[in-house]
């Protein structure tokens, strides 16, 4: 799986999701970003969308009570 991605953000977001699911992304999980940069796989389970540059960060972030 090869992106490139000159937006920082974009950069960020992937390198997390690489983290986050190792070999899995772009095998079995498929990824779209805001910004139309995507990650197929062939034989997804689903797709991870992410609509915002912010979106990641707020979801797995632990609540600000």
């Amino acid at each position: 799986m090869a992106t490139v991605a000159s937006d920082p953000a974009v950069e960020r977001s992937l390198g997390a999701l690489r983290d986050l699911l190792g070999e899995r992304l772009g095998r079995d999980v498929a990824v779209r970003l805001w910004d139309g940069t995507a990650v197929d796989a062939p034989e997804a389970r689903f797709t991870i969308v992410i609509a915002a540059p912010f979106a990641l960060r707020a979801a797995l972030a632990p609540p600000l009570d």
